[in-house]
């Protein structure tokens, strides 16, 4: 064996532990192939059937996390688990901005372990029903966290991840290296074709703690919203970039806190703010009632504010 091949197994091997093959396998059984079924059409082939995640029991029915648009208008389901079991399923809630969906089904299964938000470079796998062909397991990295403005859904706050990911896998389970979830499978970015390039997008855990409340209540979330517009940042600005805002309503938290039409917001509550879409992103991770700190950049200046969220 050539040197060089020696140190790049040796590299392999420090970065992609043994373990990581073992830990996550052993979300596999709380995974599932979700089945819509379509009231009045076909499936479509190339993504018939879906993917769904065990995440809480309540009595005598398991409630499984999914992604909304695999859910369509189909108004019954069925889910076949990794042992080839197949249950019927029905809708409890879902959430057209978060494009996250709450099924439940008569059984009794584990929910998978919630685990805590990953770090860029933390190896991760991805859970899920492939092009319908069944359960299959796919390991990579985070790629980055905190994605948003991506532009599927209204509400973003996605963890980005190399872990190959295709059509059939939405609403499956993006996994740590312990096998926790950390995130649910929710998008893939391509211009051209929907196959993998690398590029895909799971509902970061935090998201998704924040919406199951009112999931298990039966209905949509109710996200925090503040009352302004936010424009993109033109390409041509200079200094500190992030969106502008456009307009105030002429009541409400953003007046209160003094935000001013022109100004450029930079941080919310410690992040970064460089689109609408990471503010709308944080402000659905904050508790109603809860004063966020804000750095916006005015009159080429940076001023703190305080943003009590409604």
């Amino acid at each position: 064996m050539s040197a060089r091949l020696g140190a790049l197994l040796l590299l392999l091997t420090f970065a992609f532990p043994a373990s990581l093959a073992a830990e996550p396998e052993s979300a596999l059984p709380h995974v599932v192939r979700l089945l819509p079924l379509w009231p009045d059409r076909a499936p479509n082939p190339e993504e018939p059937e879906g993917s769904a995640v065990f995440i809480a029991q309540e009595g005598a029915k398991a409630l499984l996390l999914t992604a909304s648009h695999v859910v369509g208008d189909a108004k019954d389901f069925r889910i076949v688990t990794h042992d080839g079991e197949a249950y019927a399923a029905s809708l409890l809630a879902r959430d057209a901005d978060s494009d996250l969906a709450l099924l439940t089904a008569e059984t009794t299964r584990a929910p998978l372990p919630l685990g805590s938000p990953p770090q860029v470079g933390d190896p991760v796998c991805a859970i899920g029903n492939a092009f319908g062909l069944g359960l299959s397991l796919s390991c990579g990295v985070v790629s980055a966290t905190g994605r948003a403005g991506v532009g599927f859904n209204r509400i973003e706050d996605f963890v980005q991840t190399d872990a190959m990911v295709n059509p059939g896998m939405s609403g499956g389970a993006l996994v740590d290296a312990d096998g926790r979830l950390v995130g649910l499978l929710s998008a893939i970015f391509t211009k051209r074709s929907d196959a993998d390039i690398g590029v895909n997008f799971a509902v970061s855990i935090a998201l998704l703690e924040a919406a199951l409340p009112d999931l298990k209540a039966g209905h949509a979330v109710h996200w925090p919203r503040v009352a302004l517009a936010l424009r993109p940042a033109k390409p041509t600005a200079v200094g500190p970039l992030g969106p502008v805002v456009a307009r105030l309503a002429s009541s409400g938290a953003a007046l209160a806190a003094g935000l001013e039409v022109g100004d450029r917001l930079l941080m919310a509550a410690g992040r970064r703010i460089l689109n609408p879409g990471d503010w709308h992103g944080q402000i659905a991770l904050s508790e109603s009632g809860q004063a966020i700190p804000l750095v916006v950049w005015r009159d080429s200046q940076r001023v703190t504010l305080d943003l009590r969220v409604p």
